[in-house]
C-alpha cells in the first residue's frame, strides 16, 4: 500500500451535498440525513496543511460547486497552491455560474469531469462487506493487502479530519466514526502506522478490494451485505427509508475471486473523463495511451512532466514575490 505522502493526490472534501443520488456511491450520497459543509476556516486550515506535499491537491464533494463559499475557495487555493497542484473534480453543475472562476483556478486537464448523468457509469459496491461474503480469513487479508483504492485513489481531508483513503473516510462520515488524524501540518508525511486504526476499522466494512460485479446507475438499489444493511436500517437513512438498498447474501470463493477479477478494473468505472470528448481530446487520449504502453517513452513522458512541473512552480513563486 502506498504511504500518504506518495499518492498522486489528497482531496479535500469542502461538502458531500449532491444533486445525484446514484446507485452505489463510494461517498454513499442519499444515505445521510443531512450533508455537511466545511467552513471556509478549517477549509483553509486543510490547504495549509498540505504545505510541502508534492502531488496534486484536489477540491471535492458531493459535488463542490454546491458549497457557499465556494468562490472564496478557489480564491483561496489560487494563493497558497502552485497552479500545476490545483485540482477539481465535479459532476458539471453549476458550470455557468462558475466558469470563469474554475478556468482561472485550475488548468483544462485538471478539471475531472465525471458524468454522472451517463446511465452506462458503473460504480462499485463498497457496501458489501468483505467480512460478510469471504469466509476465509487469510483470502480475505490478501485482498484487502492488495486494495485497489489504496493504491489508485486519494487521500482525504474532510470536517472529521485526515484519512488515508477516500473510502474509509466515507464510512467514518456515514457511521458517525471517531474520525480521522487532526488537521496539521505534515500529517500527510506520517506512515501507515499512523493509518492503522483507520484501516482495522474500516477495511473489512468495505467491499472496494473484494472482485465483485458492479451495477450501472440505471440500477436504483444500492449493494448492501449485512452487517452494513443492519447499520443503515439501525440509522434509518433516507435511500434505506425508500427501499433503495439490496440486501446482497452471495459467499465469495477463491474461484469465485478468481473468475470475476479476470475482467475486473474497478478504477475505470469512476472518475473518466467526459465520454463525449471532442476528436482533439479523443487523438490526445491515444497519443497519452501510446505513451503509457511504451516502456522508454513513458520514462520520458514523466521526465517531460517533472520539467514542467518545476517551471510552473518556478514561474509561481516568482510571481507571488513579485508581488
Amino acid at each position: 500500500m502506498k504511504e500518504v505522502r506518495d499518492k498522486a493526490k489528497i482531496q479535500i472534501e469542502i461538502t458531500n451535498a449532491c444533486r445525484f443520488s446514484c446507485t452505489n456511491c463510494y461517498k454513499f450520497v442519499g444515505h445521510h440525513a443531512r450533508p455537511h459543509f466545511m467552513d471556509l476556516k478549517m477549509v483553509k486550515k486543510a490547504i495549509d496543511s498540505l504545505e510541502g506535499y508534492q502531488g496534486n491537491i484536489g477540491i471535492t464533494g458531493g459535488e463542490p460547486t454546491l458549497h457557499p463559499d465556494f468562490t472564496e475557495i478557489c480564491e483561496y487555493l489560487r494563493r497558497k497552491v502552485a497552479p500545476d497542484q490545483r485540482y477539481i473534480q465535479t459532476t458539471g453543475y453549476k458550470w455557468h455560474d462558475y466558469k470563469s472562476v474554475i478556468k482561472k483556478t485550475f488548468f483544462a486537464s485538471h478539471v475531472k469531469y465525471n458524468d454522472h448523468k451517463d446511465e452506462t457509469q458503473k460504480h462499485h459496491p463498497m457496501l458489501v462487506a468483505i467480512k460478510d461474503v469471504v469466509a476465509d480469513v487469510s483470502l480475505r487479508n490478501e485482498l484487502i493487502d492488495k486494495c485497489w483504492v489504496r493504491d489508485k485513489w486519494s487521500a482525504l481531508i474532510n470536517v472529521k479530519g485526515c484519512f488515508s483513503c477516500e473510502v474509509a473516510s466515507a464510512f467514518d462520515a456515514l457511521y458517525n466514526g471517531p474520525g480521522g488524524l487532526p488537521i496539521e501540518k505534515g500529517w500527510w508525511a506520517k506512515g501507515h502506522e499512523h493509518f492503522s486504526e483507520e484501516m482495522e476499522r474500516n477495511c473489512c466494512q468495505c467491499g472496494a478490494a473484494l472482485p465483485q460485479p458492479t451495477t450501472t446507475v440505471q440500477n436504483n438499489k444500492d449493494h448492501v451485505s449485512i452487517s452494513n444493511f443492519r447499520m443503515l436500517e439501525r440509522l434509518q437513512t433516507p435511500k434505506f427509508k425508500k427501499d433503495r438498498v439490496l440486501l446482497v447474501e452471495n459467499k465469495y470463493s477463491t474461484q469465485d475471486i478468481k473468475r470475476i477479477a479476470e475482467a475486473w478494473e474497478p478504477w475505470q468505472s469512476e472518475g473518466e473523463e467526459c465520454s463525449t470528448k471532442n476528436i482533439f481530446q479523443q487523438v490526445g487520449a491515444m497519443i497519452n495511451n501510446y505513451f503509457n504502453n511504451n516502456k522508454s517513452l513513458r520514462y520520458i513522458k514523466t521526465a517531460l512532466k517533472k520539467v514542467e512541473r518545476n517551471a510552473w512552480r518556478l514561474y509561481w513563486n516568482f510571481a507571488k514575490k513579485a508581488g
